[in-house]
């Protein structure tokens, strides 16, 4: 019973449910039915607003229509006006007018010709017209029966061929003819305008010829309508073909809105394939004019497949995708960058942003969707001004964070940068007033001669009264009284004044004012002394006193005088003669180093700021170092990583004790303060040197302008290679922060100044801090450094470095004295590096250098050889920089080089563009040359002269070879040494080669101008090479240099001949 119980339950509740099941779904199916009538209700509505819309389209469509027939009927009235206008002005061209009064014609001829002449003005010079829709009533005109002959010839209609019969001429009746053409057929050519007169005739016009009539309606006169503006149109696209099309100026961007322009215009005009290629030839420009060209001659039987061939050539050449997107990523790369305040020129920039962005929005170019990154914006952004850059920043960081894309699209740049070219060229924000600046002085073509000054002794004495009574009461009596011991005696005799020397004696007079003749008075002078003296001992007319103290006399046989021609001895020849001379500049810095320069406490250099003299006061830039500080702040939000490479390298500034913080000083203390940048190396992208800006301008004034540069006391960098080869056991080192180990004197501190966050925090406030030290960026510290340098230790290999010794205890040897003699001035030599695996064992790890790269050169320490870089691409602008990159001092490619010095040459003396192609005759040359360098790389030179070593050798000489032609002259040198056992050894020195001088001199001259080379490259070598030499022996093929180098006679060559003769002996050929 329970059981049947709990049956019924669960059948009671599956029923409830079922019709709970059956209502939802009942109510369900009502919602969407009532869904459906509502969404019919809304679209009911919207097509009744679509059928009304659709009835006003229509209404304006038919009012349009109407409007375009009215309009076509107006402008059909007016061509029919000047239609009639035009048919009097031909009237009157042809002398058809007939007077009121005027005789009947003599001949029927006459009549004819007439005819004939109004038909041909009517099919030539009519001018064609639209017709109106309806035509006009005709003007009549009547014609005196009197002026038609009766025995004239009837004339046949050209249509009908009906004969046209005058009236009756003795009626007096007036008879009145209405003349109308109607045009039979407007085909496009309008060659064959037929007209049929109408028999309607009133002779009513006094001067008895027809009026001109507009053209009645025919048939077919919509078509003949819709003919003539397609004749009007086809006249005015010939004429644009003609005269108004615009020439291609052979820039890729612009091809292909030419090419559209040129096919729209040249669409109708049915032209054949020749015609069209004499067209385009007309419209191209230079370049693409030659294309052509040479394509016509080539299809010149078949001027289609040309036309064809012609357009390809130029698709491919100018409106390829790559070479439109090329040309304008070139005109962004080429665009300057904008300086402050330039607004005109950020106006260009905008508008080639607009024409980059539209040429992207076509999607024909797929290559311009690079500027929607970062990396295709940034190169522009870079060209902005600092302030327009960082505005930029804000705004791009605002979109991405606003859109959440990864960088703003070009689009949205191009908006950006054309809004600020807006804002910056409206005059109403313009706040910078208008302050006249002084016009800059044109350049002129010559230069005022600057003479130098003389300082001369005052020659000129105040004048001497003639009445000299008066001074001589004032003045004291030198020959009463001794002026010296004020005591009774006269000057002449005191024992005092003869004992001095002559020059102390002029002197004392000279500031006693006393006579020089006879030094007894004070009023008056030499010249106006009226005293009678003589000498005691000799009894001349002059005192023993004044007589002069000469020197010891000698006799004319005591002196050898081997020269026997004038000027010997005053113009006197030196080695140092073609030495270049210290400034007066180079002088006053040396003198204030060696006045200045000190050691402390610590045994380190201390050196002064050298400044000019006389010089400006600096002003107090403390404002222009706070805004850079601050611009650099900001860089360091967006580079984490420069940031983090700054606080340490002023970490360990700060640490090593080059800086330190500044005292406060008075308003009126003089001060500078230097801002700060950081520079990377590009090979060393991990380490950063900030670098104290010396040149910054501060009021039209920097720190440099008043310091002395220095001279360049560095070694010739060609000395030092020449010394580098020469021995087998080659080093290298270098000084660490060379700069750095020199001090600055205490009162020049003040003068490198510099802002920065305290503790190197950059939370923290801004404080004052100065340099110890001096800095990268002071124009004469690279001398300051030398100098100092040269005080600890003396040696001639500092400027790169380098040098090379014939055994590895000598290099080893050398290298510790100079550490040692080095750190007794707090100056530490590390970066050794060698050739020789003992040398580097010598020292510890921490003084090995890490790179052994050094002057472009790779050294390889197996073998000791020079492997030459992989010479540059050559562009058309490069042809200067591709001969120029190929850096050879010593000149072991020379006879490469110059052949690219002879093509330049050439291309220079041309007169054209750099950016133009190269001349036709010279491209093959530069080809072939450029196509020569990439042997180059596999060139291997050896380090050393020769196996042996120089100073071991028995016997050196140098031996130089010259010779010239008539495009270069060159020389080279080489070094012979013998050992021992006689066996010779030769190795290759240096080699130089010149482009024969302008204007061509004769061969003869030319090989003088080679000796003379030859004899400057020995000079330098055997200056350089701290080498004993045993001979130096020139080597020539020419005899007549020879004997021009042995003859004194020739005045024009005088001064190269004196030049070689010392040295130049016998040529050998």
């Amino acid at each position: 019973m329970a059981t049947d119980t709990s049956s019924l339950k669960t059948c009671s509740r599956a029923s409830c449910s079922s019709v709970r099941s059956s209502t939802s779904s009942t109510g369900s199916a009502a919602a969407k039915a009532r869904a459906r009538a509502e969404a019919a209700k809304a679209r009911l509505t919207f097509v009744e607003e679509e059928v009304n819309l659709k009835l006003q389209k229509a209404r304006v469509e038919a009012s349009m229509e109407m409007l375009q027939h009215k309009k076509e009927a107006a402008a059909a009235v007016a061509e029919a006006e000047a239609l009639e206008a035009a048919i009097d002005e031909n009237a009157e061209k042809h002398s058809c007018r007939l007077g009121l009064n005027s005789a009947p014609l003599e001949t029927t001829q006459r009549t004819e010709q007439y005819v004939i002449d109004q038909t041909k003005v009517r099919e030539t010079e009519l001018p064609l017209c639209d017709v109106p829709a309806k035509a006009e009533p005709s003007p009549s005109y009547s014609i005196s029966a009197s002026h038609l002959k009766p025995e004239a010839k009837p004339f046949l209609s050209r249509q009908t061929g009906v004969a046209f019969q005058p009236p009756d001429t003795t009626s007096q009746q007036p008879c009145t003819y209405e003349n109308e053409y109607v045009r039979k057929s407007c085909e496009a050519g309008f060659e064959n305008i037929d007209m049929t007169p109408l028999q309607h005739f009133r002779p009513q016009n006094s001067n008895g010829r027809p009026t001109p009539l507009p053209c009645p309606i025919s048939p077919d006169s919509n078509n003949c309508s819709s003919n003539i503006n397609d004749f009007v149109r086809y006249l005015a696209r010939r004429e644009l073909v003609a005269t108004g099309l615009m020439q291609f100026n052979d820039k890729p961007q612009n091809y292909r809105a030419w090419k559209r322009s040129f096919q729209t215009a040249t669409t109708d005009l049915n032209l054949t394939a020749s015609e069209e290629l004499d067209i385009l030839l007309k419209w191209l420009g230079k370049e693409s004019a030659e294309h052509v060209e040479q394509i016509r001659a080539i299809h010149i039987n078949h001027p289609q497949a040309g036309l064809a061939m012609a357009w390809g050539r130029l698709d491919q050449t100018y409106g390829s995708t790559e070479v439109v997107e090329d040309a304008l990523f070139k005109r962004i790369d080429a665009f300057p960058k904008i300086a402050n305040r330039d607004y005109s020129k950020l106006t260009k920039l905008s508008d080639l942003l607009m024409e980059l962005h539209s040429a992207k929005a076509e999607g024909d170019l797929p290559g311009l969707a690079f500027l929607d990154t970062a990396r295709g914006v940034n190169p522009i952004v870079q060209k902005l001004t600092f302030r327009l850059q960082e505005k930029w920043a804000s705004v791009g960081a605002a979109y991405k964070r606003q859109k959440h894309v990864p960088y703003p699209p070009f689009a949205y740049f191009v908006d950006f940068i054309g809004l600020e070219a807006s804002i910056g060229n409206d005059p109403s924000f313009n706040f910078v007033s208008h302050i006249e600046l002084t016009p800059k002085m044109e350049k002129t073509s010559w230069k005022p001669s600057k003479q130098r000054e003389i300082s001369v002794h005052k020659t000129a004495v105040s004048p001497v009264p003639d009445d000299a009574g008066e001074l001589a009461k004032k003045s004291d009596d030198c020959d009463k009284q001794c002026p010296i011991h004020r005591k009774p005696h006269p000057l002449n005799k005191c024992r005092a004044f003869r004992e001095k020397p002559i020059a102390a004696r002029k002197a004392f007079l000279r500031e006693n004012n006393v006579c020089f003749k006879c030094c007894a008075s004070t009023s008056h002078i030499a010249k106006n002394c009226k005293t009678k003296s003589q000498c005691s001992e000799c009894k001349r007319g002059q005192l023993d006193i004044q007589l002069t103290d000469y020197p010891p006399t000698y006799s004319a046989d005591d002196y050898n005088c081997d020269a026997d021609h004038l000027g010997c001895t005053v113009f006197k020849r030196t080695k140092d003669d073609n030495q270049v001379a210290p400034s007066i500049q180079d002088v006053s810095f040396m003198k204030i180093m060696e006045e200045g320069l000190q050691k402390d406490s610590n045994n380190s250099w201390v050196a002064p700021l050298p400044f000019k003299s006389p010089r400006p006061r600096l002003p107090n830039n403390r404002s222009q170092a706070l805004k850079c500080l601050l611009s650099l702040k900001r860089n360091f939000e967006r580079k984490a990583e420069m940031r983090d490479h700054f606080l340490s390298f002023m970490d360990k500034m700060f640490k090593n004790g080059h800086a330190e913080l500044a005292p406060p000083l008075s308003e009126k203390e003089e001060q500078w303060y230097l801002p700060t940048f950081g520079v990377y190396h590009p090979k060393k992208p991990k380490q950063i040197r900030v670098v104290f800006d010396s040149s910054a301008k501060y009021n039209g004034v920097s720190l440099n302008d008043v310091l002395l540069t220095g001279p360049d006391l560095n070694n010739t960098l060609l000395g030092v290679l020449i010394r580098f080869r020469k021995e087998a056991i080659a080093f290298t080192a270098d000084i660490e922060q060379m700069f750095y180990c020199f001090l600055v004197r205490e009162e020049d501190r003040n003068f490198l100044r510099f802002l920065w966050f305290q503790d190197n925090e950059l939370s923290k406030d801004i404080v004052d801090y100065r340099m110890r030290v001096h800095v990268f960026g002071n124009s004469p510290s690279p001398a300051v450094a030398i100098h100092c340098l040269h005080q600890s230790v003396q040696i001639s290999e500092f400027h790169v470095d380098l040098d090379s010794l014939p055994t590895a205890e000598a290099a080893i040897n050398l290298l510790k004295r100079t550490q040692d003699a080095l750190s007794k001035s707090n100056l530490r030599l590390h970066k050794i590096a060698s050739n020789k695996k003992e040398v580097m064992e010598a020292f510890p790890s921490r003084d090995h250098a890490s790179d052994l790269k050094d002057l472009d050169f790779e050294a390889d320490t197996a073998n000791a050889t020079y492997v030459c870089d992989e010479i540059k691409p050559y562009t058309r602008r490069g042809v200067l920089s591709t001969i120029n990159s190929l850096y050879d001092p010593l000149g072991f490619v020379a006879p490469v080089t110059i052949q690219g010095k002879a093509i330049l040459r050439e291309l220079t003396t041309q007169n054209g563009d750099w950016d133009a192609p190269l001349p036709q005759e010279l491209e093959q040359a530069w080809t072939s040359w450029r196509a020569s360098l990439t042997g180059l790389s596999s060139l291997s030179i050896s380090r050393p002269y020769t196996e042996t070593s120089p100073s071991a050798a028995d016997k050196r000489e140098l031996c130089v070879f010259s010779d010239a032609s008539t495009k270069a002259i060159a020389a080279v040198t080489y070094l012979k040494i013998t050992d021992a056992a006689g066996n010779n050894q030769i190795g290759f020195v240096m080699g130089k080669a010149k482009l024969a001088p302008r204007p061509e001199q004769t061969v003869p001259r030319l090989e003088l101008c080679a000796a003379v080379l030859a004899v400057e490259l020995a000079d330098l070598i055997s200056a350089e090479m701290d080498l004993q030499l045993d001979a130096i022996t020139y080597y020539s093929d020419s005899k007549i240099s020879g004997d021009m180098c042995q003859q004194t006679r020739t005045r024009q060559i005088m001064l190269r001949v004196s030049f070689s003769q010392p040295t130049y002996k016998t040529p050998i050929g």
